[in-house]
């Protein structure tokens, strides 16, 4: 396998393996919020999915939460970015 191939499949697995903590932080943090305020309140399975949702839309809209957001996106664009460029740039096998 050619190095320039090496490299970017290395590149890849890092912004995806960075994607992915960033992602799991995000789920996680939604998630104890949701239980936290289900907690709080009580209720059965739709409250907490209500509660899961609330949480959602507080992500989006939470200026505390900002940095994070930002972050989010710029590696999931980046992401997509070495995904769609994947074809142009590894070198084929020959």
């Amino acid at each position: 396998m050619p190095p320039l191939n090496i490299a970017i499949l290395t590149l890849m697995g890092i912004v995806f393996a960075v994607w992915v903590f960033l992602m799991f932080r995000m789920l996680g943090r939604l998630t104890r919020q949701s239980v936290r305020e289900h907690d709080r309140t009580g209720g059965g399975f739709s409250v907490w999915m209500g509660h899961i949702f609330r949480a959602f839309g507080g992500f989006f809209s939470d200026p505390s939460v900002a940095t994070e957001r930002r972050q989010l996106i710029w590696v999931t664009i980046l992401l997509m970015l070495v995904v769609l460029a994947q074809p142009f740039v590894l070198v084929p096998r020959g």
